[in-house]
């Protein structure tokens, strides 16, 4: 047990076989994570070791969890949980051990007996509670952001939970967004209590709750609130037994993949992910000059962001490879939060990364390590803006490091996983902006493709300037208003087979979830326009509804509801919906004029000028955006404008009342 790790021997002695005296560290020195990633097919090894230990171990949860030897192989197994990050090895079952075993040991019977009331939806709003580290500056936050920020006050109230209050950026953003915040007090019993006074219909748990164990996995393993959902999207089963539904972001591959999950699955009818980041919040920072990173100037650098354990051995080996096939290329990996209390340290990440870099050949010194905190995202984005092509690695379990890559310009590597529509979520991505050459098939077409990129400058130019015309048509994984229309619309389908069912019927549903969707789309659309036309804002309205929850990004579906909004006198939501439209419609003056009306309505003067200038761009002949145009010059104090117009319709309309009258 000191000299060799578990994983490495053929036979491992089970729980049983073992003097109690020794519960502690046998249990410890079985799942201790291991400290270096330089074997090939390390995950797929260990995980088959540990399944029957897991077993093991539930099993004497369940018998006596009180009895001192049990509990001391317990805090073992939760003290090394601190060190794992998210694997797909072990499957569902591995999963559903891991969550009974913290059940048993973390909460007590009483606190298991607690059912809120499933009260119904009808007349009233939503309550949705989204529990998180503290809404900082983290891929957690971009995450959940993009599900919230958007979601309809007409059917949501959206209350923020933190464990702890943040001074960022991004967390006074999150707190706008949402109708209260309320930092959860340190004591467990005292969180529970606050969660459960709340009242909430809904609880979305932020980040991933089936990876390791921190302070967010503790109270989702607790009923507190009547529908509990994971939103992490990375297509693997948290396994806790009182997560409810898993959103997913795209239809899974086969029909008999939901029997991978513990929890309901709810599928999406909307993008399958979407990130909101500061460049959304207002923030522009400069790059950071390469010299100033230690990295050279005239150099290809491979940039890569990953946690200490979240890279393996085949990841490591594509990169060294990519090296040695490039003469002079830098390689910066963004180390994020290494855990020192666990053996983790930035230095012991650097030898493992040596040795395996050296076996191929490469100079350990063209690799950069940067580590950075998990709220520090702006150390990542520093290597980003100077990189020449991001890196992901070939697990595919952090879609948002290579959307974030992409948000900045920057053009990202991948390697599909088609077995898995949710952790393809990175090839999604690229084939939705049209660069489906950034997207490898195997780990050898990996290092083959990052290669000839970094040895072709003017493809790496194209590659940029298409990225960039890409991102200016506002790309799905970058729409939350999407994103707050499909999450609702499935959390309000959940929620009411729940109430229409009890609990136990509901997680035992076999169907994948899905809200119900329009028959024919464009007709129901050509209806909604012709009621709104003559005055059937109802009918228009339920059309509008029914084609968002079909299809949350269709333009016609947005304009429609624009203009229902309008009628009901919500001015700033409808500036939403033909914001997110306007790329469908910048050749339609009479869009521009809508969108013009509908920002004056919301007192954005500005805004509403440079509409109708648009407007007015394509006919300049039109007397109803030119009368606004006097309208709001006149209020904004442009004088010269304004007369500017009037001269322009006396010469159009010279016998229209209205321009008499200004005459």
């Amino acid at each position: 047990m000191l000299l060799v790790p578990a994983w490495e021997l053929p036979v491992v002695p089970r729980l049983a076989t073992v003097p109690d005296w020794l519960w502690g560290e046998f249990v410890a020195w079985l799942f201790a994570a291991p400290r270096s990633f330089t074997s090939p097919d390390l995950t797929a090894r260990i995980a088959a070791q540990r399944l029957p230990h897991l077993e093991d171990l539930n099993d004497w949860a369940g018998r006596n969890v009180g009895s001192a030897t049990v509990r001391a192989a317990l805090e073992s197994y939760v003290g090394a949980l601190a060190a794992v990050t998210r694997s797909d090895e072990g499957g569902r079952r591995a999963a559903e051990l891991r969550g009974q075993i913290l059940t048993r040991f973390l909460t007590r019977r009483d606190e298991r007996d607690f059912n809120p009331v499933i009260l119904p939806r009808d007349g009233r709003l939503l309550r949705v509670g989204f529990v998180s580290r503290d809404f900082g500056s983290g891929p957690d936050t971009f995450a959940a952001l993009a599900s919230f920020e958007s979601l309809d006050p007409a059917g949501f109230e959206v209350f923020l939970f933190p464990l702890r209050d943040s001074a960022t950026l991004e967390a006074g953003y999150c707190e706008r967004r949402a109708k209260a915040k309320f930092v959860l007090p340190s004591d467990l019993a005292d969180q529970v209590k606050q969660l459960r006074m709340a009242q909430l219909d809904v609880l979305v748990f932020c980040g991933d709750v089936g990876a390791g164990f921190d302070d967010v996995t503790r109270l989702a393993l607790r009923r507190l609130a009547p529908l509990q959902v994971v939103n992490h999207r990375n297509g693997l089963t948290s396994g806790l037994p009182e997560i409810d539904l898993y959103v997913s972001g795209a239809q899974p591959a086969t029909p008999e993949a939901a029997s991978a999950f513990s929890e309901r699955l709810g599928l999406l009818r909307g993008p399958a992910h979407s990130f909101a980041f500061p460049r959304n919040l207002g923030t522009d920072h400069p790059a950071c000059p390469r010299e100033a990173l230690g990295l050279p100037a005239s150099a290809i650098v491979f940039a890569a962001v990953i946690t200490p354990t979240g890279i393996g051995f085949e990841t490591c080996r594509a990169w060294a490879a990519m090296l040695a096939q490039t003469p002079g290329s830098r390689l910066a990996v963004v180390l994020l939060h290494p855990n020192e209390q666990h053996g983790y340290s930035a230095a012991r990440f650097c030898l493992s990364l040596s040795q395996v870099f050296m076996a191929a050949g490469v100079d350990t010194g063209r690799v950069a390590v940067f580590p950075a905190t998990t709220g520090d995202s702006e150390q990542p984005r520093n290597i980003l803006r100077v990189a020449d092509l991001f890196l992901d690695s070939l697990s595919g379990l952090s879609p948002v490091w290579v959307a974030e890559a992409l948000a900045l310009g920057l053009p990202a590597l991948v390697v599909s996983q088609p077995a898995d529509a949710d952790r393809d979520a990175a090839a999604h991505m690229l084939y939705s902006i049209a660069l489906p050459e950034l997207i490898a098939g195997s780990e050898s077409a990996y290092v083959e493709t990052g290669v000839a990129l970094a040895l072709d400058a003017a493809r790496r130019e194209g590659l940029c300037a298409r990225l960039k015309a890409a991102l200016a048509t506002g790309p799905w994984f970058f729409d939350t208003l999407a994103a707050g229309d499909a999450l609702g619309v499935l959390l309000e389908t959940a929620y009411d087979e729940l109430a229409a069912l009890d609990r136990p019927m509901f997680r035992a549903g076999h169907e994948t979830l899905r809200c119900f969707s329009a028959e024919n789309l464009a007709e129901g659309l050509d209806a909604g326009f012709a009621a709104q036309a003559c005055g059937d804002t109802a009918t228009a309205a339920f059309e509008a509804n029914l084609a968002l929850r079909s299809d949350p990004t269709n333009p016609r579906a947005r304009h429609l509801r624009a203009q229902v909004l309008l009628v009901e006198g919500k001015h700033a939501r409808a500036v939403d919906y033909l914001m997110a439209a306007l790329p469908h419609y910048v050749g339609d003056k009479e869009f521009w004029f809508l969108l013009a009306w509908a920002l004056q309505l919301n007192r954005k003067v500005p805004q509403a000028i440079e509409a109708l200038e648009s407007c007015l761009r394509l006919d300049g002949n039109q007397v109803e955006p030119l009368l606004m145009m006097i309208d709001l010059a006149e209020g904004a104090g442009a004088s010269d404008i304004a007369q500017e117009t009037l001269k322009c319709l006396q010469q159009i309309a010279p016998h229209d009342h209205r321009v008499l009258a200004m005459s």
